[in-house]
This record gives C-alpha cells, structure tokens and sequence, in this order.
C-alpha cells in the first residue's frame, strides 16, 4: 500500500547514507521530503487491526 518503486528517491537515499556531514545530509532530506510531497505519495504511520469474536450462542442480531 505504501511501496514506492523509484529511481531518484533510491539514489538519494543512497546518497544521504553516504554522507559524512550532517548539514549535507539534511540538505538531501530535505529534497528528498520536496519531491515525494510533490509525488503525493502516501506512506501511512500505523496499520490497525480489527479483531472480531463471538460465540455461538450469540444470536437473534440479523
């Protein structure tokens, strides 16, 4: 749902692991943030789960 297959986004990703200093490093970041906002793509901060039980002696609701 959220996967992102993209050339530029890898290269730099790469590019900010790779960098020693961290004013650079932010620098691609904050690049990075600019062309994935203008992508509009959607990555989600939490997945929830919906868990359901009931009995069989459950009865009488439809």
């Amino acid at each position: 749902m959220a996967r992102i297959k993209d050339d530029y986004v890898d290269d730099m990703l790469e590019r900010a692991k790779e960098e020693p200093g961290q004013e650079e490093r932010a620098a691609i970041y904050n690049e990075l943030c600019r062309y994935l906002n203008e992508c509009m793509v959607y990555i989600p901060l939490y997945q929830s789960t919906v868990i359901r039980a009931c009995s069989e002696r459950l009865g009488g609701l439809m």
